[in-house]
């Protein structure tokens, strides 16, 4: 019924704007931690689990790489991009683990896979095929408005692996800096590429 699609759409709105934001956020706090295990709820409402391991571990060491799949490459399109990124991850986040020592049974990836089919199929049977549906719905577009963003904001971007810019402090510090402009340029300018600063 379109009723039920119209809210598993506005529900996965929500679960992307809301939840994933607090979730990145959230998984950047020490392992174990209560934030860090409201990040893992969160993540777990949208069968999104893997995410913290393969953010935290790859995307912010590669950024802008080939070795990043959460980068948008110049020419690929947002629906490319969703299909290669969604798989890459994960595969990135179970290989991370493996290379830990984890076996397929005592992955952390492999378990967080488990407990999403468990919930999903708990669904199924508890609820039915509809509510189960919707729920998968849900988690699809949250993650989607999530890499959608991931698009959006590293589109095009390049640099070779061991390349990198750093900012000259975390976003908190540059939110205060960018106030006072003549301050962020003396800053931030320098180091920006070259190609990068040339409008020609």
């Amino acid at each position: 019924p379109l009723v039920v699609l119209i809210a598993a759409l506005s529900t996965g709105v929500s679960s992307g704007a809301s939840g994933l934001v607090v979730a990145h956020e959230l998984g950047h706090r020490r392992k174990h931690s209560l934030p860090w295990w409201i990040a893992r709820l969160n993540l777990l409402s949208v069968m999104y689990l893997h995410f913290t391991t393969e953010h935290n571990r790859t995307h912010h060491k590669h950024v802008a790489t080939v070795a990043d799949p959460a980068s948008a490459r110049k020419g690929e399109s947002v629906w490319w991009f969703v299909a290669r990124t969604v798989p890459g991850q994960f595969l990135n986040a179970w290989q991370l683990q493996a290379q830990r020592g984890h076996w397929p049974l005592t992955n952390p990836i492999a378990r967080g896979a488990v407990l999403q089919l468990v919930l999903l199929g708990g669904i199924l049977l508890g609820l039915g095929p509809i509510p189960a549906v919707a729920f998968f719905v849900q988690a699809a577009f949250a993650v989607f408005l999530l890499e959608y963003i991931n698009y959006i904001r590293h589109y095009g971007l390049h640099r070779d692996i061991g390349e990198r810019q750093t900012a000259p402090t975390g976003y908190y510090g540059c939110f205060w800096i960018a106030l006072v402009p003549p301050l962020w340029r003396r800053l931030i300018h320098p180091r920006i590429p070259v190609v990068a600063r040339d409008p020609g």
